[in-house]
């Protein structure tokens, strides 16, 4: 779960070209297709990593290179795949 977050963050940082924006756990949990409590074990795992700060949804990645890090392998393809279609 907490690699899954950590591509999705990435992926809303790349698309919002700003490491700050607004996502509810309860909409991240929707987004994900779990429950709202995975998604906080995740979130906190992340932010006792500081690799992100959370409070009340609004969310900044602190540590890009670490949450890449942290994130499934995928997000390279995922990369990769964006900058194919937006070039």
């Amino acid at each position: 779960m907490e690699a899954r977050l950590a591509r999705w963050l990435l992926m809303t940082r790349d698309r919002a070209h700003s490491n700050d924006f607004h996502a509810t756990h309860e909409f991240l949990a929707y987004i994900l297709g779990v429950r709202r409590a995975g998604v906080t074990r995740a979130a906190s795992s992340l932010q006792r990593r500081k690799l992100i700060r959370y409070n009340r949804g609004d969310i900044t990645i602190v540590d890009h290179r670490g949450l890449e890090g942290a994130a499934c392998a995928c997000y390279e393809l995922d990369l990769e795949t964006y900058a194919n279609v937006m070039h």
